[in-house]
């Protein structure tokens, strides 16, 4: 699977996805504490590009890649209604059980707060999500996920009319002093089942607890008075909450109890009681003590609770889960996850039945939580069953049960049956939901979507026992959350494209919103190789994969593993297993150039099977795809380079390309390597390149995409030897939204001379910016300039990672349809035509690969690339009705 022979499962280092040394093309770091300016920005009505009112982004999948979900809540009243919030594609709802997914695309801010912005789905990162048992119309949703230096979120938001309509009712972390909150991620919200403007919030800043405003229309308050607000249970810094659970009583009672129990985990410093008074709002004190430690120290048999040393503790060690049987409050469940990088396995379970006086440590091993696991700092879950205390669900890389308060353990998802077919298990687990209606049913939220199983058997009796092999159905389907690195366009097949994703491996479509696994891991760039349609290069962090379709019965090729995609349209030619064959390409690799999350590959226009590739330290060339050599740039600036952007003229790809790094550094080069240029950076210096994009018929014009929230965009008329920042900060209404730019590409339609205008679209944190008329040399003394206007009709305000062009094109070559197509980190890939909508059409589909569009000449395609058997079985064909 890897340059190394790393087992076909793959435990990866989420860690990695923010490490500026290992890092996709821009860093989740990067995009902290900018969300709300890009998303206003991007949301005004006056920045729209006019000219392209009539061009509308359509969604081409994929369809069934979840992506990351991190919260999940069912409403009690009606079980088919349930809200999932994703790491970066926002808030979703489904009314009947999970067979249709929408997105909720109104999380807005108070128009007291900001100018008119249109109504946009922001696709934020959802962290938490509140639903007030007694009255599911009101809803609570916390933006930006429990994990340090992942996306920043946008504040919190509530709704009292179920998601018709969300005011947000505390702000980020960049908001002014004085404000509450003011927390970029969130943890936990629950609501209190009498008083639906009554939530407990778990943030990094510490344990918020709102209340009703001073009329029943008003939103949820929190209190003016900061000592009304609930304190962190102790005192210090820093006080992250990182999970709650509250014994609310019987939810079936008219009114609520005298008082609520009510248990805050502390990042590292352990588990917190209080007693809150429901007639006073406020907390009971016993001796001047309003909170109590609880599992301070081992006594009579019983343990205490793990804690991190305050030194020790830097956002990602020491992460609390609680669990509370609502049935029978006094059993109580906690663990923690230890950190990282070396102690990163998640702790034992530790279970109290007093309501957490004392506790027992719980078994460890194989099949145990924690088991196959170093990143309980990143997934980490447990839940226990509503009405039997000694029914648990938990787990971080795997999910496990047990049914005698966790004194032995069964693991019920496993994630390396993912790549065996099975996609409705996936590894790394962020939530878990008994389900209301049918509590031997269980919800499982993780990196790949959402799943449904049954777990439990209930006798006539009563008596809950265990099912021992769980069958899961993904439930996912249609929420298009998958957070793509990179999308790239077959050569010769253009609707065929494909890329790779957060820790979801490598997909490609044959056209439709049905797509194919190619490889594991968190995949990078992908590469089709010209004349054949089922060849590939797949990156992951674990290296370079050549992925080769097969067809036929489950089982091995040679000794290749194997990706099983199931082809329910073609059960009538008997073949209803897609087998892709990946084995390692390790050629000339030296140990230290390893390959990173989000890795480029880009092929050479013309060179059959020429690539460049991008590694630590150097890129590599390959003239065959099979042999890499590294190419010898010089050496960078400031230490050990990470090759972050590959440009590669396409008038000239047989020798004009150039070279990023994450240092700022960029390299020239017009005769294939031999001899390397340091081009001028100083508007750049020490900035990551995040993208380069060379003119298609002129190799002077480039243009740069740089990592920064302001003079991102860069254009050269002179090869480098002279820039120009068109990012325009200067005039704020012509600017480019206040992010980092992604990625960026000429229109390949322009014209070649240094006076012609161009065309350039550019990926952003909030969606794709176009500037038109861009004249890259207007006169010796004149810099080029820029109005830059937002291009996402249709397309939520979310981060696009790539762009990339198809062209179709006619017998004679020359091109009948153009379409741009973005890969977004957290909504899947857009397509927009920019020719316009076509007319009105029917179309017959024979096979998943038609798409309505012509194939002629190169283009046509006449067997289904699905389904190619042994080089001894002929091919399968297909007719197209492309209506």
């Amino acid at each position: 699977m890897s340059d190394t022979d790393t087992p076909e499962f793959y435990d990866d280092d989420p860690a990695a996805r923010v490490d500026p040394k290992a890092a996709p093309t821009v860093p989740e770091t990067s995009f902290a504490q900018i969300s709300d300016a890009a998303i206003d920005h991007a949301a005004s009505t006056a920045r729209r590009d006019v000219q392209s009112d009539t061009l509308i982004w359509t969604p081409i999948g994929p369809r069934n890649v979840g992506g990351r979900l991190r919260a999940i809540v069912q409403d009690p009243t009606d079980p088919r209604i349930l809200y999932a919030g994703s790491g970066q594609g926002g808030l979703w709802k489904t009314e009947d059980g999970g067979d249709i997914w929408r997105p909720m695309a109104n999380l807005l801010r108070d128009s007291a707060e900001t100018p008119a912005t249109e109504l946009k789905d922001t696709a934020a990162p959802i962290g938490a999500i509140g639903l007030c048992e007694r009255d599911s119309r009101h809803l609570y949703v916390g933006t930006g996920e429990p994990v340090a230096n992942f996306f920043a979120g946008y504040g919190l938001f509530y709704s009292d009319n179920a998601g018709a309509r969300f005011r947000r009712i505390a702000p980020p972390a960049s908001a002014a002093a004085g404000q509450p909150i003011r927390a970029d991620r969130f943890e936990r919200i629950l609501v209190d089942p009498w008083q639906p403007k009554r939530a407990w919030i778990a943030a990094p800043t510490g344990l918020w607890r709102c209340g009703p405003g001073a009329t029943a229309n008003d939103p949820p308050r929190f209190p003016a008075n900061a000592d009304a607000i609930d304190a962190a249970p102790v005192a210090g810094n820093p006080q992250d909450v990182t999970d709650i659970a509250i014994d609310f009583g019987n939810r079936a009672n008219a009114a609520p109890p005298a008082t609520y129990t009510v248990f805050a985990a502390v990042r590292g410093q352990g588990v917190f009681r209080a007693t809150f008074d429901t007639a006073t709002a406020n907390y009971r004190a016993t001796g001047g003590v309003v909170w109590t430690r609880l599992g301070a120290a081992a006594a009579g048999g019983f343990v205490a609770l793990p804690t991190i040393p305050a030194a020790q503790q830097d956002g990602r060690r020491g992460r609390f889960k609680l669990a509370l049987c609502a049935g029978q409050p006094a059993h109580v469940y906690a663990i923690m996850g230890q950190g990282l990088p070396t102690d990163g396995t998640p702790s034992a379970v530790f279970h109290s039945s007093d309501g957490g006086n004392r506790w027992t440590r719980r078994t460890v091993g194989a099949g145990s939580p924690g088991s196959n696991s170093s990143i309980g700092w990143y997934a980490l879950v447990m839940e226990v069953h509503p009405t039997d205390p000694a029914i648990i669900v938990a787990g971080s890389v795997e999910l496990a049960r047990s049914i005698n308060n966790g004194t032995a353990w069964t693991r019920i998802m496993d994630g390396t049956a993912y790549d065996r077919g099975d996609r409705a298990q996936h590894a790394d687990q962020h939530a878990v939901l008994f389900d209301r209606a049918d509590p031997t049913v269980i919800w499982a939220c993780n990196d790949g979507g959402i799943s449904r199983a049954p777990i439990l058997n209930r006798t006539n009796t009563g008596v809950f026992t265990a099912i021992a092999a769980p069958v899961w159905r993904k439930r996912s389907h249609g929420i298009l959350a998958a957070q793509f690195y990179d999308i790239t366009v077959h050569p010769t097949f253009p609707f065929i494209h494909g890329g790779g994703l957060q820790d979801n491996g490598t997909w490609v479509s044959f056209g439709g919103g049905t797509w194919h696994y190619m490889d594991s891991g968190d995949g990078g760039a992908i590469g089709f190789e010209p004349n054949d349609p089922q060849r590939f290069l797949t990156i992951w962090q674990g290296g370079l994969d050549r992925a080769t379709i097969r067809s036929g019965p489950a089982g091995t090729v040679g000794n290749a593993a194997l990706a099983v995609n199931p082809v329910p349209d073609a059960q009538a030619l008997n073949q209803r297993v897609m087998l892709v064959a990946t084995a390692p390409v390790a050629a000339n690799f030296t140990n230290a150039d390893t390959s990173f999350i989000g890795a480029r590959i880009e092929a050479l226009p013309g060179v059959v099977n020429g690539w460049i590739m991008a590694r630590n330290n150097r890129p590599y060339l390959s003239r065959n795809g099979t042999t890499f050599n590294p190419l010898n740039v010089p050496a960078s600036i400031a230490g050990a380079p990470v090759v972050t952007a590959i440009g590669i003229a396409a008038s000239d790809a047989a020798n004009t390309w150039w070279i990023g790094t994450d240092n700022g550094d960029i390299f020239r080069t017009t005769n294939a390597g031999a001899a390397w240029t340091a081009v001028q950076a100083a508007p750049v210096p020490t900035r990551r390149i995040a993208d380069i994009a060379v003119h298609p018929a002129n190799t002077n014009i480039v243009a740069l995409a740089v990592d920064d929230r302001a003079n991102q965009v860069f254009l050269s008329s002179d090869a480098g030897a002279t820039w120009f920042d068109i990012s325009s900060r200067a005039t704020p209404a012509d600017a480019i939204a206040p992010s980092p730019a992604t990625s960026i590409r000429f229109d390949p339609s322009a014209g070649a001379a240094l006076t012609d205008p161009q065309t350039l679209y550019v990926g952003t944190a909030a969606g794709v910016y176009i500037a038109r008329g861009v004249v890259p040399r207007a006169g010796p003394a004149v810099a080029p300039r820029a109005a830059w206007r937002t291009l996402n009709n249709g397309m939520p305000l979310v981060l696009v990672q790539d762009l990339a062009f198809a062209e179709y094109r006619d017998a004679a070559n020359a091109v009948v349809r153009r379409a741009l197509r973005a890969a977004t980190f957290g909504r899947g890939i857009y397509e927009l035509d920019l020719g316009g909508p076509p007319a009105v059409r029917l179309l017959t589909r024979s096979t998943v690969i038609e798409d309505g569009h012509p194939r002629a000449g190169a283009a046509n395609l006449t067997f289904d690339p699905r389904l190619l058997g042994p080089a001894a079985t002929p091919r399968v064909p297909f007719t197209a009705h492309n209506g």
